[in-house]
């Protein structure tokens, strides 16, 4: 029996097979490229996604566990994810098991068989063999599962958004950031205290004061009370008043519930410079929580000076014209409420002429006084007044200059007619005026005529 050998393929020759074996190589590398190139091209650093739980607000300085969730959007290959504890809060461990900040991490892909879990100082590093798209990684921040100690401790400043920066890299050691990290909002935890503002300080006689009571939990974040709280307001001198109505005198103050703040008034109208006015801002109204409270100081200024309140006194009535005598001054100088003004400008001034001033020296001290002295050489009644930084006071205090004693060189005889006839029956009338030195008349004087020769009659005034 005779026969022949055909190509598979009708009139084509057949092949060689080191051809054939070529070209799948050539197949096998193309294919291989694609993948690769294609995985690079998806595997980017910073891909998946992350939440954290539980998502409630987190009271600042308490302690808890929080896991964050990583998903991945991409398939990885000894890649690593990382998480960043934000600062503040307890540094992570991975242990022992009751080390505060105890990290734990499982995943339903595979991590790390040696070295699952790197940490360094506030990153925790997830070192991950093979994680596909939609498997996940849980990161166990404050694990308890093994003592209660491993708690993690939150930052004591409150604080919205505190983000736990997720980084992430499928296929190498270099993560970035994903696009949108957990965040948690850090809030404040109950009030124990409250605070008043500000401290210390001076407000002007007749004028309003403002005081802020601020309430802040134990880490002196500023905090809301659950539960509206009633102030009981006490000063030791003056008034508090509602801020909005100064006609209204308050003795208590309440804070809302959710509010952490309030603010009040305060008046007094006598002035204290030295030891100033005790206030005290006092929860007692037992309404949960109880505040520690709070007290200042006020120090009440005297207002400006008031030209009617000020006063003028003397120390004596009169004295004598002789540019000697002299009556000291005392000028008080008060606000309108009575309070004594330091630091004026006081000037004396007198009605009538002679006068010679002793001007007060300086400005007038904590006790609003200034001192002078006024004399005069002309016997008259006058008027002393006194300017307060050149405005005059509404006081007005009469005094009144005296002729001094008869000054025999200065006082004056005269005769009119200057002749008569020496008839016994004609006159001269003598006319004697005594004066002091300053020639100022002086009532009173005895005065005695007499004349030389003989045959004289006189009459005596």
């Amino acid at each position: 029996m005779s026969g022949s050998i055909h190509n598979a393929s009708a009139g084509r020759p057949a092949r060689k097979p080191e051809k054939r074996v070529l070209k799948g190589l050539l197949l096998a590398v193309c294919l291989l490229a694609g993948f690769l190139f294609s995985t690079a091209a998806h595997a980017q650093a910073g891909s998946g996604t992350a939440v954290i739980s539980p998502i409630t607000d987190v009271t600042a300085g308490s302690s808890g566990t929080w896991t964050v969730t990583y998903t991945a959007t991409t398939d990885f290959s000894t890649g690593v994810v990382r998480l960043i504890i934000p600062s503040g809060w307890t540094i992570p461990q991975i242990g022992p098991s009751s080390s505060a900040g105890y990290v734990t991490a499982t995943s339903d892909g595979t991590l790390n068989g040696t070295t699952p879990i790197e940490i360094t100082e506030r990153n925790i590093t997830i070192n991950v063999d093979t994680l596909s798209v939609g498997e996940t990684i849980d990161i166990v921040y404050g694990d308890v599962s093994g003592s209660s100690s491993g708690a993690a401790d939150v930052q004591t400043d409150a604080e919205p958004n505190v983000a736990f920066i997720v980084q992430s890299d499928p296929l190498a050691t270099s993560p970035v950031a994903i696009a949108s990290s957990p965040l948690v909002n850090v809030v404040a935890g109950e009030p124990v205290r409250l605070t008043v503002s500000p401290v210390d300080t001076t407000i002007t006689a007749g004028e309003y004061g403002r005081y802020i009571l601020r309430l802040f939990d134990e880490n002196d974040n500023s905090a809301t009370p659950s539960a509206a709280q009633t102030i009981t307001l006490i000063a030791g001198g003056g008034s508090f008043y509602d801020k909005d109505d100064h006609g209204t005198i308050v003795t208590q103050l309440v804070i809302p519930s959710g509010s952490s703040a309030a603010e009040v008034d305060f008046r007094h109208d006598v002035s204290n410079t030295l030891s100033g006015y005790f206030l005290v801002f006092l929860d007692s109204d037992g309404v949960s929580p109880l505040l520690e409270s709070d007290n200042t100081i006020v120090y009440v200024d005297h207002a400006a000076t008031d030209i009617t309140a000020s006063s003028i006194e003397i120390d004596k009535a009169s004295a004598t014209a002789d540019d000697t005598d002299e009556i000291a001054v005392t000028v008080t100088v008060r606000d309108q409420f009575g309070n004594t003004v330091d630091g004026v400008a006081v000037v004396l001034s007198m009605t009538g002429t002679g006068n010679t001033f002793v001007q007060p020296v300086g400005v007038t001290a904590a006790d609003g006084v200034a001192t002078g002295s006024v004399r005069s050489t002309v016997a008259e009644g006058k008027d002393i007044r006194a300017t307060a930084d050149a405005a005059l006071l509404d006081d007005i205090i009469g005094i009144t200059f005296t002729a001094g004693p008869v000054d025999l060189a200065v006082s004056t005889i005269g005769v009119v007619p200057a002749t008569v006839i020496a008839n016994g029956t004609d006159v001269t009338t003598v006319t004697v005026t005594a004066l002091d030195q300053y020639s100022n008349a002086v009532p009173g004087a005895a005065v005695v005529l007499a004349v030389t020769g003989s045959g004289n009659t006189i009459t005596q005034p």
